[in-house]
């Protein structure tokens, strides 16, 4: 009984250090010390966090070892995305994942891992808008991708002209207007059509939307 008792409180002495050891590798990361974020994040996966917990605390310490430029963030998101059961931790570790392949010129892996976290958000794109704007960052993101993979070029191509309805009001819709501006300029349409594009995309804002693309 005594064990028992002691167990379940260094489990939950274990989950509330993960807890303050992510919230102070946030406040490092946002404070330009990746290195220093990537040590606390480190601990708290020595912890150990619950395992419900564990792929969200590897995905930000993915994030915090490339930032500091360390080439072991790669295993830490792919543990992550392995994981994850959630479709927004799975897609973000996904982003992340292919932001890194990408830098290596690794284009297939990021193409087949962003298509499986966009298969993975369809549900609850449908009853979120959080989830709905992830899902276009990520059917966004593998656009400039495709552009090396030429196989995949007209795929892409369809896939950005089939979202003519977006007005940029998110950030998910930015993005999605910026390549498509990219996209015209790239395939030679007339100036009018990449200037509409553009245009959308770096609309005057509403009150409270920041004049930005992305």
């Amino acid at each position: 009984m005594i064990a028992s008792v002691t167990q379940r409180l260094t489990v939950t002495q274990a989950a509330a250090a993960a807890d303050r050891l992510r919230e102070a590798a946030a406040d490092a990361l946002a404070a330009g010390s990746p290195r220093t974020a990537a040590d606390l994040l480190l601990r708290a996966v020595a912890e150990p966090p619950p395992a419900a917990e564990l792929p969200a605390v590897l995905l930000a310490w993915g994030d915090a070892q490339l930032h500091a430029a360390d080439p072991h963030g790669l295993r830490s998101l792919q543990s992550a995305y392995t994981l994850a059961k959630d479709p927004v931790t799975r897609a973000e570790a996904a982003l992340g994942l292919s932001a890194a392949w990408n830098m290596a010129g690794a284009y297939s892996p990021t193409m087949d891992t962003l298509q499986e976290a966009f298969d993975g958000l369809q549900e609850l794109a449908q009853s979120d808008p959080s989830g709905h704007e992830l899902t276009l960052i990520v059917e966004a993101s593998p656009i400039a991708t495709t552009r090396q993979v030429p196989d995949q070029i007209a795929g892409a191509q369809s896939r950005l002209r089939a979202r003519g309805d977006l007005d940029g009001s998110t950030p998910g819709e930015r993005t999605f207007l910026a390549d498509q501006a990219f996209d015209a300029v790239g395939t030679n349409r007339v100036t009018s059509s990449c200037a509409w594009h553009s245009a959308r995309c770096w609309a005057t804002p509403r009150p409270g939307r920041p004049r930005r693309c992305t």
